[in-house]
């Protein structure tokens, strides 16, 4: 360093004087740059916990749950730096009341934050609109706005077509890598005698057998990659809803043969789906709008982000505490498909509610489609 200042230094004298003070300059900025090492260390306020409120309300007469957790703050020393942890929201009253001055309490199932309503004292009507309400063991209250359960009689035509999707797929060692799928679209035709919105939930389960030394019936529910599946006829300006995509269904092959080895075979039986048409009011329309624009976000700089979907959800005795979620009230119509491997024909079954998402018994359970 030293050698390197002296030659810079004789290069120096010989300068005219304009060049001399751009040196000075330059030098004072160099060492400006080399000489401050002082470490910058911003102060980030780490986020609280906060509730989050997920419950729906439909017009089927079965229990609903409202499931309420807190967020971990991101300074938790036992929430990892890749991961957000929740943890159930215990010991509150959680009540749901309707514009004719009735009351449903729910009843808390386990300590994981979720309650239940019953299906013998409480369902919804369509036309009615609900509120819940929520009053936490440190006497914080929380209210919905209310919510429009909204009818949904209206004519629907199915069909099936061949096609094929990127699907994220699980490689065996837990990672999930995107790749080309072929299989089934199930379609939906809708008489429109209104402007609607829609959100469709659907639910596939691949039916097998596993023929070996003994013969197992199994079921297994297939992962599901789509986002919100949400419509309305605002913005189409044909009558009807035609030809909607409901949901797809992956590993229709033309085979039902996916496995055969010397011990044992695995032959697909059924690809069974459940498909739930849920008729949304104005403002669940647009939240599940704005869940779509967050999950679909590419890192862009202007991409939306969460705390930018707003819930429905509000705590009225402390205005300053934030609630992340929202209560959902819609009306909903549940169908049940059945559909043989490399086929496009539908059949429609009665219903298929597996007790659980996977299962092998020696025995076809009650609800096995044959």
């Amino acid at each position: 360093m030293q050698n390197l200042l002296f030659k810079i230094g004789l290069i120096f004298a010989g300068m005219g004087y304009n060049m001399r003070r751009m040196i000075i300059l330059l030098a004072i900025i160099l060492g400006a740059i080399t000489s401050c090492k002082e470490l910058y260390d911003p102060k980030i306020d780490t986020v609280g916990t906060h509730l989050v409120v997920d419950g729906l309300i439909t017009d089927e007469a079965k229990p609903y749950s409202i499931k309420l957790t807190k967020a971990l703050p991101f300074n938790n020393n036992n929430v990892s730096a890749y991961t957000i942890e929740y943890t159930g929201v215990s010991k509150a009253k959680v009540t749901v009341s309707d514009d004719c001055g009735h009351t449903y309490n729910y009843a808390e199932i386990d300590t994981g934050g979720v309650y239940m309503s019953d299906p013998a004292e409480f369902v919804g009507v369509p036309g009615r609109s609900y509120t819940l309400s929520i009053k936490t063991i440190d006497n914080k209250e929380y209210r919905s706005a209310p919510q429009l359960l909204l009818p949904n009689n209206f004519n629907v035509k199915v069909s099936a077509d061949f096609g094929s999707r990127d699907q994220l797929v699980e490689d065996g060692s837990g990672t999930y890598n995107k790749t080309t799928m072929d299989g089934v679209n199930i379609l939906y035709d809708i008489e429109n005698i209104d402007t609607i919105r829609f959100r469709f939930g659907h639910k596939t389960y691949k039916q097998y057998m596993e023929t070996g030394k003994t013969t197992k019936m199994c079921w297994g529910l297939l992962p599901d990659n789509d986002l919100a599946n949400i419509i309305d006829t605002y913005s189409t300006s044909a009558k009807n809803i035609e030809k909607h995509n409901v949901c797809f269904i992956p590993n229709a092959k033309n085979t039902s043969i996916i496995h055969e080895g010397s011990d044992y075979v695995i032959i697909i039986t059924k690809l069974i789906t459940k498909v739930t048409q849920y008729r949304l009011n104005d403002e669940t329309y647009q939240f599940y709008k704005n869940v779509n624009s967050v999950l679909a976000a590419t890192n862009k700089i202007f991409d939306p982000i969460t705390l930018q979907v707003n819930g429905n959800v509000k705590c009225i005795s402390d205005n300053t505490i934030e609630v992340f979620g929202f209560f959902e009230a819609s009306s909903a119509v549940v169908s049940y498909y059945a559909l043989n491997p490399g086929s496009k024909e539908l059949q429609f079954i009665k219903s298929y509610e597996p007790p659980y998402d996977y299962g092998c018994p020696t025995i076809p359970p009650d609800f096995w489609v044959p």
